[in-house]
């Protein structure tokens, strides 16, 4: 079993999903549920990740919340990674109160535990944070928005990996868009530029591909839209590679 978990993991990570998700069932049939539970745990998460990317929400949903019923309560850190995907295939579906609501829940689950290691709950918090603030931004909610921004700057710069900070700045961006109206002024397109050259000095293709998406958005709003052809393209291709169902949608 492990050795098809760790054959999954790679196949993931070259974003081969069917091989990967093929490896994992072969692994959930060979597993010993009783003396192997923390690998049982790990496949259903990784399953749940390439569910949710291929736009199967409700089956990603559905095998989180059955992992939760099954882990033990003082879990903690799986829980909260549970719920964070959780509210990420609500988020996909439009449905931004219950996701926000689940993220609710996940920080109750983090703060309670107070044997979580600092920097592995720092972590944790600098993830919420970035899935509130583009829930806010879907929800049109601008003060809610400016609240997080300026109650998480010190968090993200002390504790944030770089690909949490991109995020962070990405949605900083488009939270001046949203004090623009959608008529992305000098200062929100400088954000946007310097969220990209972020993202673009990252090595995961996800990164660069939301960073290119979100700089090609903010071009199509302004005066000259026709400069969003390359970045949307090149996010095509990126989106392609990762099989990413809800980037191609939104690039087509």
């Amino acid at each position: 079993a492990e050795q098809h978990f760790r054959a999954g993991q790679v196949a993931r990570q070259a974003h081969a999903h069917e091989e990967a998700l093929e490896h994992f069932r072969q692994a959930l049939q060979l597993l010993d549920r009783e003396r192997q539970a923390e690998l049982h745990f790990d496949l259903q998460e990784e399953t749940a990740g390439i569910e949710t990317l291929q736009g199967g929400f409700g089956r990603a949903r559905e095998r989180c919340r059955t992992v939760l019923a099954e882990c033990p309560a003082d879990a903690t850190l799986r829980r909260v990674r549970l719920l964070r995907r959780v509210s990420t295939t609500l988020e996909r579906e439009h449905r931004h109160g219950e996701a926000l609501a689940v993220l609710d829940e996940a920080e109750r689950t983090l703060e309670a535990d107070l044997t979580v290691a600092e920097d592995f709950a720092d972590r944790e918090r600098v993830e919420l944070v970035n899935a509130r603030l583009w829930l806010h931004y879907w929800q049109g909610d601008v003060p809610a928005m400016e609240s997080v921004i300026s109650a998480s700057e010190q968090l993200l710069e002390r504790c944030g990996s770089r690909t949490q900070r991109r995020r962070f700045y990405t949605g900083k961006a488009a939270y001046l868009n949203r004090l623009d109206r959608f008529l992305p002024g000098a200062e929100t397109l400088s954000a946007s530029r310097e969220a990209l050259r972020s993202s673009l000095s990252l090595e995961s293709l996800a990164d660069r591909a939301d960073g290119l998406f979100g700089h090609a958005f903010m071009l199509l709003l302004s005066d000259d839209p026709e400069r969003a052809v390359e970045p949307l393209d090149r996010c095509l291709g990126f989106a392609e590679r990762l099989g990413d169902r809800t980037l191609l949608a939104r690039c087509r």
